[in-house]
């Protein structure tokens, strides 16, 4: 679906959640899931010419500095990518406690990441 939508020209602006390193998907998201299916919605958007963001969530005690890293080499090619603090509110199902990300990882996934990387 993905590819036929920027295939036709239909999309101008793409934003992808990218909750886990693919080995650590099903944890995050609570179900078993194809993939290779993100890694090759991940490609179609690199590829695309599109402006694009990919951005991920960071909780502390489900992602690693490991993980992170392991997310931006899912990555390389990519134009943005966003690491967006936990912000825990009454909507939210599962309430978790978490520390904004750590700034010393800050500096050393920005030397990394080709693109602009940045935190929200």
């Amino acid at each position: 679906m993905l590819k036929q939508l920027i295939d036709h020209k239909l999309i101008d602006y793409i934003a992808m959640d990218v909750k886990a390193p693919l080995e650590k998907y099903h944890l995050i998201v609570g179900k078993k899931i194809n993939t290779s299916q993100v890694k090759q919605s991940i490609k179609h958007i690199i590829a695309s010419g599109i402006d694009h963001e990919f951005r991920t969530t960071y909780v502390d005690h489900l992602l690693s500095l490991n993980d992170i890293k392991d997310i931006i080499k899912l990555l390389s090619g990519a134009r943005k990518y966003y690491l967006q603090n936990y912000v825990d509110n009454q909507n939210v199902l599962n309430h978790l406690n978490s520390q904004p990300l750590n700034l010393n990882w800050q500096i050393e996934l920005s030397k990394l990441f080709s693109g602009s990387i940045g935190v929200r």
